[in-house]
């Protein structure tokens, strides 16, 4: 399966662009080809590539095709911006080289996740997998002493905007904050997931198949790209609903897919953690949206955990949602259905577990006692009819 361009044609132009840097090489003649057509809006276009992290990385894929459609002023905006984000993934870089050369001397070993494994080893540097924070796992038994260390060395806790009596149950600390001002962060994790989570992946699993790499200064321990992908997959469709981080998301795959990945050792861990659906959409997202180039067994396997009948409008729904829009979906209870009817929970063996459920900082958790029935919440959308018509319209035609 390819790129599909009807779903892509739902997209903004600016968007489109944005998916064509995240993919293979081989899209580079449609990079050209839709630059020059000269339709695409750069102000727009900056704003969606700096909510996703990717200015550094979308400057130096682009540069070549898109200097002769950039005014002065817009390459001189351009280049500020990945100047700036290159800067700070190097810093972050180096600052998480130098925590991990003190977690070492103080006898506490580090497991690396998500972006800063993949910058590390697949990308080969922090400027080429940019990102705004860096999850961390310790040992459960060391995780306070590194939680003090790492404030010696220019990490900062604030603790009036996070309070551990937030943190009592979860399965990380507070973000510390970097103290000069730079705009990223460390967290320290025990456990990939929160309490109550469905999936049976956990850090003892991930320890057990890693590998060490050196950062700078120290050293640390990397996943297997097998868990890379997974946790990955996980991440995207369960924490972020498929709401952000699909340009990382997607880029990430198209990485791992070359990267000597074993997919049969995938599709089994993926079933063991009962995370088939959520491996299947994000691969589908990533295969149909940015050319990622995915065996068709693995999708074809992957897809027995997913129900035909509504993959269509899912797909539509969710290629809608993953930036900003004036069509997105109004009702966040709308939202959350398609989330279901693509994920599947039941059927996945994740029983009564949702997103949702176990975030404190849902608004149904927040105040509770605002909950709305049926009836409320149909007469709350009354005044919304206009963005449910502009909606139906994004999703239907």
């Amino acid at each position: 399966m390819h790129r599909d361009q009807e779903l892509l044609r739902r997209l903004s132009t600016e968007a489109r662009l944005l998916l064509l840097a995240a993919g293979p090489a081989s899209m580079k003649p449609e990079i050209a080809a839709l630059l020059a057509s000269n339709v695409v809006s750069w102000p727009a276009f900056l704003e969606v590539a700096d909510r996703e992290r990717a200015t550094g990385v979308v400057w130096r894929r682009l540069r070549e095709h898109a200097l002769p459609a950039l005014t002065d002023q817009q390459r001189a905006a351009f280049e500020r911006a990945a100047m700036v984000s290159d800067f700070t993934a190097s810093y972050l870089e180096q600052r998480i080289g130098e925590s991990m050369a003190l977690l070492a001397r103080r006898g506490t070993r580090g497991l690396l996740l998500k972006g800063a494994a993949l910058a590390v080893s697949v990308y080969g540097s922090f400027a080429d997998r940019p990102m705004g924070d860096v999850d961390l796992v310790v040992d459960r038994d060391r995780a306070e002493d590194a939680f003090e260390a790492l404030q010696s060395i220019g990490w900062r806790w604030n603790a009036s905007e996070y309070p551990r009596s937030r943190y009592g149950g979860h399965h990380h600390f507070p973000p510390l904050l970097d103290a000069r001002g730079m705009d990223v962060r460390l967290e320290l994790h025990v456990e990939l997931f929160v309490e109550g989570s469905p999936f049976a992946l956990d850090a003892a699993r991930l320890w057990e198949d890693s590998r060490e790499v050196t950062i700078g200064a120290g050293t640390a321990r990397i996943p297997s790209p097998e868990h890379l992908l997974l946790h990955s997959c996980i991440h995207y469709m369960w924490s972020h609903m498929m709401l952000f981080g699909a340009w990382r998301s997607f880029r990430d795959v198209v990485a791992l897919s070359t990267a000597g990945l074993d997919w049969d050792r995938f599709v089994a861990d993926a079933r063991r953690h009962r995370a088939e659906s959520a491996c299947f959409w994000t691969l589908r997202l990533a295969e149909r949206l940015a050319g990622a180039m995915l065996p068709p067994e693995v999708m074809s396997r992957l897809e027995r955990a997913t129900s035909p009948r509504w993959i269509d409008v899912c797909e539509r729904h969710a290629a809608r949602e993953m930036f900003p829009s004036e069509d997105h979906c109004p009702s966040q209870w709308l939202r959350r259905r398609l989330w279901e009817l693509s994920i599947r929970p039941k059927a996945a063996g994740h029983g009564a577990a949702r997103p949702w459920l176990l975030d404190d900082m849902a608004p149904e958790n927040v105040r509770p006692e605002q909950r709305d029935g049926g009836v409320r919440r149909m007469v709350r959308q009354v005044p919304r009819l206009g963005a449910w018509v502009r909606y139906a319209r994004a999703l239907l035609g």
